[in-house]
């Protein structure tokens, strides 16, 4: 379960099912790929505080957010899991009812990025000890 601060409100998110999970990691990869885009290892540094984005990271980042949150079936995908969280003190669940306030669309994609963090993120997180040389060279880049 992932707590975040948005706006001095508590967003929780409870991570989705594995098949809903696994959908939406696809959906992902699958709008990135139709636009010929990457989230290079740099640009997943930035976002995780790890290193500064550049403004040569930029455009491509601004790229792939655009590619993924412009993607009706990521977009489906992530409300199906967004249902799992609630935000503030009364708890008020995320879905579409929520954003029917229109001062709560503000929130959308900061929520929606949380959301796709917390049930993406893991499926990511031991990748590079699968290939030695690639968890030596994230390693060594991290020293330097």
């Amino acid at each position: 379960m992932g707590k975040y601060d948005l706006n001095g409100r508590e967003l929780v998110i409870t991570p989705s099912p594995f098949g809903l999970v696994l959908e939406l990691k696809n959906a992902v990869i699958k709008a990135l790929t139709e636009r010929k885009l990457s989230a290079g290892s740099t640009v997943l540094d930035a976002l995780n505080g790890k290193t500064e984005l550049s403004p040569e990271m930029l455009d491509g980042f601004l790229q792939a957010i655009l590619a993924v949150a412009g993607n009706s079936e990521v977009e489906r995908l992530l409300m199906e899991c967004a249902k799992r969280a609630y935000i503030g003190i009364n708890k008020d669940k995320i879905d579409a009812d929520y954003f029917d306030e229109v001062n709560n669309r503000r929130d959308y994609y900061p929520i929606m990025f949380n959301v796709l963090k917390e049930n993406l993120e893991p499926f990511f997180a031991g990748a590079a000890s699968l290939f030695p040389s690639l968890e030596k060279a994230a390693t060594t880049n991290d020293q330097k």
